[in-house]
């Protein structure tokens, strides 16, 4: 049941989101952040499973961006 219910959020509560000066990035319960825009270095297209939050398989992006 708890991973039909991760599943489901990951389904239904995956986004991004320009709110200001900041990306909002959400993935299910579990991944939450905010990032600003100003501190992204590079943004990559990338096919990799573990760079990103995202629903799609191939068509991700990766971002680069300063963490302090």
């Amino acid at each position: 049941m708890v991973v039909k219910v991760l599943i489901l959020s990951f389904l239904f509560r995956t986004y991004y989101q320009i709110e200001g000066n900041t990306l909002k990035i959400v993935c299910g319960f579990v991944f939450n952040e905010t990032i600003e825009i100003k501190k992204i270095r590079k943004i990559k297209k990338t096919a990799n499973p573990i760079s990103s939050p995202a629903l799609s398989v191939r068509d991700r992006i990766e971002i680069y961006y300063d963490k302090l």
